[in-house]
């Protein structure tokens, strides 16, 4: 088992983690597989380990990448109301003053 985890270690951290989120990342994916009850499903008939590993943590990583991004971008906070009336009269007035 160790090595399995060393393995997957090494995969998150060459999608470009950080060693810290390498290990919270590789500990939660481990966490979610378990929880989710994917390793009773998984059969030599329906093809590799090594492949079903690949392909969920690929999945898993494009998943944290998006919930990062959706953080980044306000995490469901109401975005600011930008008035573009008004910023288009400022932009003509200043533009009006500097031309002038």
């Amino acid at each position: 088992m160790s090595r399995l985890l060393v393995s997957a270690y090494a995969y998150v951290r060459r999608s470009g983690r950080s060693p810290h989120d390498a290990q919270d990342l590789t500990q939660e994916f481990f966490a979610r597989i378990a929880r989710a009850g994917w390793l009773r499903v998984v059969t030599p008939e329906k093809g590799r380990f090594r492949t079903f590993l690949l392909v969920a943590s690929a999945v898993f990583l494009t998943n944290e990448w998006h919930r990062d991004m959706r953080q980044k971008r306000g995490a469901g906070q109401q975005p600011l109301s930008l008035d573009t009336a008004e910023a288009e009269h400022r932009f003509a007035v200043r533009a009006a003053l500097d031309a002038g």
